[in-house]
C-alpha cells in the first residue's frame, strides 16, 4: 500500500514502528487494515485500528460463526499466537473457501515480512481459527 494512501486512511502512529523505522503502508503486522481498506472503498467503515484479537473480541465475537464457508466480503479470524506477534489476524473472504491475509508482526527485520495472499480459509497457518462474520 502506498504511503500517501496509507496515512489517508490511519495516522502514521497507527501503523506503528520496529526500531524507531516507520511502517506506514506494510500490512505485515497491520491486518485489520486490508479489509478496512476494501470496505472503506465501498464507502462503508469497519473497525481498522488495532490488535486484530481486540476488534474480534470487541465486535465481533458475540456474533461470528465457525459454521459453513465464509462469503465473500466476510471479516474472518484467527487467535494470537507468535506468527502473529500474539495481535491475532484478521483477513476477507473472497469466496469458495478461500481468505485474503496479510500475515507477519510488525517488524521491520525483513526475516519476519510476510506478503499477502490468498489461502484457504481453514489452512492459515496463523493462531486457532475463531470465525467469520458479514460486518
Amino acid at each position: 500500500m502506498s504511503k500517501g494512501l496509507a496515512r489517508e486512511l490511519f495516522p502514521e502512529a497507527e501503523w506503528g514502528y520496529s526500531g524507531g523505522v516507520s511502517l506506514v503502508g506494510r500490512l505485515s503486522g497491520n491486518s485489520p487494515k486490508l479489509p478496512y481498506w476494501g470496505y472503506y472503498a465501498t464507502g462503508k467503515t469497519i473497525p481498522g485500528a488495532g490488535k486484530a484479537i481486540d476488534i474480534f473480541s470487541q465486535h465481533y465475537a458475540a456474533t461470528a460463526t465457525t459454521s459453513g464457508i465464509p462469503p465473500i466480503g466476510a471479516l474472518v479470524f484467527y487467535g494470537p499466537d507468535i506468527t502473529n506477534g500474539f495481535q491475532g489476524l484478521e483477513g476477507i473472504s473472497v469466496g469458495s473457501g478461500k481468505v485474503f491475509i496479510a500475515p507477519g508482526k510488525r517488524t521491520d527485520d525483513r526475516n519476519s515480512l510476510l506478503t499477502t495472499r490468498i489461502v484457504d480459509v481453514t489452512g492459515v497457518p496463523s493462531g486457532q481459527y475463531l470465525g467469520w462474520v458479514m460486518p
